[in-house]
């Protein structure tokens, strides 16, 4: 289920909650398993938004995109790296 801006907001508003989709390789991403989560302000109940309920596929691509970028990244001089 995508997430939708409108959820516990009539007005249809996001309430802060822009992107609900794990960021890694420079792009977002959708939950491997394609679910979310509802999440909620914990002082009154309301329904904020939702975000990917990721799991251990979600953690696997997202440490080899980190592994895979690491090796070009490694390679560039540490004051390039600071710039």
């Amino acid at each position: 289920m995508p997430a939708s801006p409108s959820i516990g907001r009539p007005n249809g508003q996001f309430s802060g909650l822009e992107n609900s989709k794990p960021y890694y390789g420079g792009d977002w991403h959708a939950p491997i398993s394609g679910r979310y989560a509802a999440t909620l302000n914990p002082g009154t109940g309301e329904i904020l938004g939702e975000v990917a309920d990721g799991d251990a596929a979600d953690v696997d691509a997202a440490v080899a995109s980190a592994r895979s970028a690491f090796r070009e990244w490694a390679a560039v001089p540490p004051l390039a790296r600071a710039r």
